[in-house]
């Protein structure tokens, strides 16, 4: 194993990286245009709890496109939501592809944030939006399309995935790594083949699993401990996607400190 996927070790008390937690942008307007997409006719938790995580970390400015779809249930509850067409099943429809564009344009980061449901026309919408030059973070079911053929979505730059064990086994098998992630691996081997990963991928990883986040770009690993809780996914995505915005050269220090706001 090479120097640079040896694992640092991370803690509240002992952030790895002091100097870029103390820098951060103090004017909004400095801060980033993050977009959040996300939802379906039935759910949309998940982008709207981005929406308040976000706000959290120090976003700048942030929009929230939901399929209209939702238009009825949410609109009054979340002003700050904009409504795109959505498809039958209600989900995004092919026809939003244009004015989601249009908004990426606007933004310095993109979040797929989930809830966006198992529906082809949406897994299309979501491809469509991978062909975009835009940072682009990924968490929830925005990847599950992937799971079986990840080639496009792990040979795309300027892209954070924020996932869970058992998503990113899936991937690394599909992907017929020489080191897979098996649930019986030590630490030591998974750091390894997170390492393999992403030295052969251009993509940066947040893989939540077992009170911990490992984070991986570039065959660089760091460690932090977290506290459990609810939607740990969705709330580290949130936080990643605006430190990823603010630090865009310094992917792997960015997204590494955003997770001090979760460490033990």
């Amino acid at each position: 194993m090479n120097d640079n996927s040896i694992a640092r070790i991370q803690t509240k008390n002992k952030p790895i990286y002091p100097d870029l937690i103390w820098s951060r942008p103090e004017n909004k307007k400095h801060a980033g245009k993050l977009l959040i997409i996300g939802g379906n006719k039935f759910g949309f938790s998940l982008p709207a709890e981005s929406y308040n995580e976000a706000e959290k970390a120090g976003a700048g400015s942030m929009r929230v496109i939901m399929p209209d779809s939702l238009r009825n249930i949410i609109s009054k509850i979340f002003p700050s939501a904009d409504f795109v067409s959505s498809n039958p099943s209600g989900g995004f429809s092919q026809g939003s592809i244009a004015e989601i564009v249009d908004q990426i344009m606007w933004s310095n980061a993109t979040l797929l944030a989930g809830d966006f449901g198992h529906n082809s026309e949406t897994a299309i919408v979501i491809e469509k939006i991978l062909s975009t030059k835009t940072p682009l973070i990924l968490s929830g079911d925005s990847i599950d399309s992937f799971l079986l053929d990840p080639r496009h979505l792990m040979s795309r730059s300027n892209t954070l995935i924020v996932t869970n064990f058992s998503k990113l086994q899936k991937i690394t098998t599909s992907l017929r790594l020489l080191k897979p992630l098996t649930m019986n691996m030590t630490v030591q081997l998974m750091i390894e083949a997170l390492s393999e990963l992403t030295i052969k991928f251009p993509v940066s990883i947040a893989l939540v699993h077992e009170s911990k986040v490992f984070v991986c770009y570039q065959g660089k690993v760091s460690i932090t401990t977290i506290t459990k809780d609810a939607n740990m996914e969705n709330k580290v995505a949130s936080h990643a996607s605006v430190w990823f915005m603010q630090n865009p050269n310094k992917v792997f220090e960015s997204i590494t400190c955003s997770v001090i706001d979760f460490a033990v």
